[in-house]
Parts: C-alpha cells; sequence; structure tokens
C-alpha cells in the first residue's frame, strides 16, 4: 500500500487534461494485466464487490441491539480509496475522476468519451482499456468482455437524474443521514440500470450490461467513476450539515475488508488526503 500521503484533488472526468487521462489510463491498464490472485489486480478489486467474494455493503442491514445501519455510503468510500491509492503505486498522481452524470435533457445522457471511445486518440488503433475488461475466471465457467447497453432497454425507461433530484437530496435535513443514504442510494441504483442496459441479443435472449447486475458491475471500469460522483455528493451534503453527522453508533463499525477500515476513519475526506476540484460542473441551489 502506497505511503504517499500528499493531497489530491478528484475532477470531473470531462475535466482531465491529456497528460492526467493517459496517467489514469495506464495505471487502470496495469492492475487490469495483473493475475487474478494477485491483491493489486483488478480483479481482485471488483471482486470485493461482488463475484467473487460478496463484501459489498448495499443494502441497509441489522447488527445485534442497533436499528438498521445504512453503510452504503461509508463502505464506498473506503472502497474508492483503497482503489485509489493501489493505482498510486504505480502512478503517483492519479486520482479517480468521477462522472457527473445528472441530465437536464435526453440529448444530454451519455457515458465519457474516456470511457466510451474504442480507441485512445493519437495512438494508432491501441485499444482504450476504459471501455471494457475481460472476467476471467474459467474455475466458474467465465471468460468474457463487459458489456453496457447505456439508456437501452426492452421495457421501459430509466433515466439519467436531474440536476433538480440531487438538489432536493442535498436539502435532507442534518438528523437524517439515513434518509439522505437511502435517497442518495436509489438515484445510485438508476445510474447503474441506465449505464448497463439490457437488450435481446442475436439469439433472442435478453442480455443485461454488466452495471445492471451487481455481481459483476464493478468489472466494468465506469463503475468507479460513477461511485465517485455518489462520494462527491455525500461529501458535499457533510460540508452543508457536518462532516460528522452520523448516528454516533455508527462510528466504530468496521467496514470489512478493509484494513483498520471503521466508519469513523472514513467520515473526512480530508484527514483521507483527498477532496474535488473546484473546476467540477457545480450543484446547483446555494453550491452554484
Amino acid at each position: 500500500m502506497s505511503n504517499n500521503n500528499t493531497f489530491r484533488i478528484r475532477k470531473d472526468v470531462n475535466s482531465l487534461t491529456g497528460e492526467e487521462l493517459q496517467n489514469f489510463r495506464a495505471a487502470f491498464a496495469t492492475i487490469m494485466n495483473l493475475p487474478n490472485t494477485d491483491y493489486r489486480s483488478f480483479s481482485y478489486y471488483a471482486g470485493l464487490h461482488g463475484f467473487p467474494y460478496y463484501q459489498c455493503q448495499h443494502e441497509p442491514r441489522d447488527i445485534e441491539g442497533w436499528p438498521l445501519v445504512h453503510l452504503f455510503l461509508p463502505w464506498h468510500r473506503a472502497y474508492l480509496y483503497f482503489l485509489e491509492k493501489n493505482l498510486q503505486d504505480w502512478f503517483p498522481t492519479v486520482t479517480i475522476p468521477y462522472w457527473d452524470w445528472r441530465s437536464s435533457s435526453g440529448e444530454d445522457q451519455r457515458i465519457p468519451r474516456a470511457f466510451s471511445d474504442e480507441t485512445i486518440d493519437n495512438a494508432g488503433a491501441q485499444p482504450n482499456p476504459l471501455v471494457r475488461f475481460f472476467i476471467n475466471y474459467p474455475e466458474s465457467g467465465i471468460r468474457r468482455y463487459t458489456t453496457r447497453y447505456p439508456g437501452q432497454f426492452v421495457m421501459g425507461i430509466v433515466d439519467l437524474p436531474s440536476y433538480e433530484e440531487i438538489d432536493m437530496i442535498l436539502n435532507t435535513p442534518t438528523e437524517h443521514f439515513e434518509d439522505f443514504s437511502e435517497s442518495l442510494r436509489n438515484i445510485h441504483n438508476r445510474v447503474h440500470l441506465w449505464t448497463g442496459g439490457n437488450v435481446i441479443d442475436a439469439s433472442g435472449n435478453l442480455t443485461n450490461g454488466d452495471m445492471t447486475v451487481v455481481p459483476f458491475a464493478a468489472f466494468d471500469p465506469i463503475f468507479f467513476l460513477h461511485h465517485c460522483m455518489i462520494d462527491r455528493i455525500w461529501w458535499l451534503w457533510q460540508k452543508r450539515n457536518g462532516i460528522g453527522e452520523i448516528p454516533d453508533y455508527y462510528r466504530n463499525i468496521s467496514l470489512a475488508p478493509f484494513e483498520n477500515g471503521t466508519v469513523e476513519r472514513f467520515l473526512d475526506i480530508y484527514a483521507l488526503g483527498y477532496d474535488y476540484g473546484e473546476d467540477a460542473i457545480p450543484i446547483t441551489g446555494e453550491f452554484r
């Protein structure tokens, strides 16, 4: 694990310089090429969330003697943090950017080009490692590339969240952390569905994109940009309401499997060594 304590800024993916994007791609490509058994590999980190390790704290859960606890936000903050530290072991200046998926119309609902262009600009036919990942678990019968069908659905329509919806969530009162967490988790689910989508394949079978399917969602590289946006929204709510605004009984809850990972440790992103860039597209309302 990196001992680099330099303060870093997470930026909007569309604000990355050419060099920043090049380094980010190179960092991801490096860990994508490590074997599944290497704890530094992309496969290992993706597998913590769903298949094969299933460590994600997504749904509210019971802890004996306490009310339901909502660990969705702190667990994913820890998850991003440790992946980012791993990337920085290879490329020290790299941070995970966020994807600002807020939408004002159907026309602006799209995957960022950094994650959708099949080849890298000015690099000939070199494939873009951020478009897909090869999931390789032959012992489980899984050897395939990730897929996504953004905005495509066999039945029904799912839209990306609007600016107004996020503003409403940010207005959740200070004392209602769990209401805020659940509202943001539901928004998060919609982005997963929109990004993964589903289609009828050539054999007439329904095929879901991986972001739509919890066990494999984190194998799609864009998963981490999506969750970075979720983390950014939580941070904005914390700055408005108080960084420690969470029920006291949460603080010492362990965020397994992360080393020294308690909720308390992951409340303040300044203490973790990062912030979100001022050059980013702002949240509306008082954050404009």
